[in-house]
């Protein structure tokens, strides 16, 4: 059985296979006639052309494992192994691009950081938290500073996991909108201010457990 060919992405018209010579219609990872894999294209695909769906927040998991497991086995260095050492070297290099993106488009904070990437706007250190809740913060630690008071500590924890279950809600909004969107920079604005709010709200948590929180 010949082993499936998978579409990265339609990144040209046609490509001419550098094995045998034969054109196909769109960019593939291997040829579907002579089975070679192909070089890496000038500018590298994108996470989401690698596996050919749509530049989204909210990723299809059961449809990117699928055409993971398929790149992955057309891709295995040991597939490889006993052909040139240039199929080799191309079978490594492509191995590790498709596992790096396999691993950021199935996690969901890791796909957030990346569009910023991917639309040139990185990470942006804002203090995002509201006001009435560092100020509560604070005053949570002087009187813990004062005497241990786990009432306290448990009350205060409920109160940051409210916020971080508002910030999962939003998130499901914003995946939402994305894709009748055509200005995608609100939506990043919007990613970006909740992904710094969600950044402090665990630290604080963490800073609970650490410090305060009695086993």
């Amino acid at each position: 059985m010949r082993p499936k060919v998978v579409v990265v992405a339609l990144l040209s018209p046609s490509k001419t296979c550098a094995s045998c010579g034969q054109t196909q219609n769109a960019y593939v990872v291997s040829c579907p006639n002579c089975h070679s894999l192909q070089p890496f294209p000038a500018v590298t695909p994108s996470y989401f052309e690698i596996f050919n769906i749509p530049r989204q927040l909210k990723v299809d998991l059961e449809l990117l494992r699928r055409r993971f497991y398929e790149l992955a086995q057309n891709t295995h260095p040991d597939k490889h192994s006993q052909l040139n050492t240039y199929q080799g070297s191309l079978a490594a290099r492509w191995s590790t691009l498709i596992n790096k993106a396999y691993q950021t488009l199935r996690d969901p904070r890791a796909t957030s950081f990346y569009l910023l990437e991917l639309y040139s706007l990185p990470e942006k250190e804002t203090r995002s938290l509201p006001n009435d809740l560092a100020e509560a913060y604070f005053e949570l630690q002087d009187l813990l500073a004062e005497s241990p008071n786990q009432d306290a500590v448990h009350a205060f924890k409920n109160r940051l996991a409210e916020q971080k279950l508002a910030i999962e809600k939003d998130w499901d909004e914003i995946a939402k909108d994305w894709p009748n969107e055509a200005d995608k920079i609100p939506l990043l604005l919007r990613l970006r201010e909740q992904l710094n709010k969600d950044k402090y709200l665990s630290s604080m948590l963490a800073d609970l457990k650490n410090k305060w929180e009695q086993s």
